[in-house]
C-alpha cells in the first residue's frame, strides 16, 4: 500500500480541506463577465420608478387622488409600469436595445415636460403635492439610472454581453 488509505493522517487532511475549500461549481458567470455595480444601480432605480408610479395609478383609480380619466389614467399607468420593468429587466440581462429604448422614451418624456411648461406652466403647480413630489422623484430615480447606463462600466459589460444570444 502506499499509505494514503482513508485511515491516513495525509488522506484526513486532504479530505477536510476539500470539505473547507470554496466549492466553485455554483459559479456559472465568470468574474470578467459578472454585472457591474452601475448596472445593478440603475435597475434598482427603474424599478422603484415603477413601484412608485403603480402606487400612484392604484391612488389615482381608488378615488385617493383626483383623475380626470379612470380609463385614460389605467392605460398610462400599467403601460408605463410595464415599460418601466420590461426595461430594468433587459438592462439587467444585459440587453444593449433596452438602453436605447430607455434613453429615447426618457428623452421624449422630457421633451414634452418642458413643452408643457412652457404651454402652460399652471398645469404643473395645480397637480397635487404628491404627485409633484412623485414627479421629481421619478426623474431623478431615472435620470440616475440612465447615467449609470451609459458609464463607461456599464456599456462594457453590455457590449460584452450583447451576443447573438443575448438578443432574445
Amino acid at each position: 500500500m502506499l499509505g494514503l488509505g482513508p485511515s491516513t493522517p495525509r488522506r484526513r487532511r486532504v479530505l477536510c480541506a476539500a470539505r473547507l475549500a470554496p466549492r466553485r461549481r455554483w459559479s456559472i458567470v465568470s468574474t470578467e463577465h459578472s454585472k457591474p455595480r452601475s448596472v445593478r444601480t440603475a435597475v434598482v432605480c427603474l424599478r422603484i420608478s415603477a413601484g412608485i408610479a403603480l402606487v400612484l395609478t392604484l391612488m389615482q383609480l381608488t378615488g385617493l387622488l383626483a383623475s380626470a380619466s379612470i380609463a385614460r389614467t389605467a392605460v398610462t399607468g400599467f403601460v408605463s409600469v410595464g415599460l418601466l420593468l420590461l426595461v430594468a429587466e433587459k438592462i439587467n440581462a444585459g440587453r444593449t436595445w433596452a438602453v436605447v429604448l430607455f434613453a429615447v422614451i426618457y428623452s421624449l418624456g422630457c421633451l414634452m415636460f418642458v413643452v408643457g411648461l412652457l404651454v402652460s406652466p399652471h398645469a404643473f403647480i395645480v397637480l397635487p403635492a404628491v404627485l409633484r413630489v412623485a414627479f421629481v422623484v421619478q426623474t431623478a430615480l431615472q435620470t440616475v439610472a440612465l447615467v449609470y447606463m451609459l458609464s463607461g462600466t456599464s456599456r462594457a459589460w453590455l457590449k460584452t454581453n450583447s451576443g447573438p444570444q443575448s438578443h432574445r
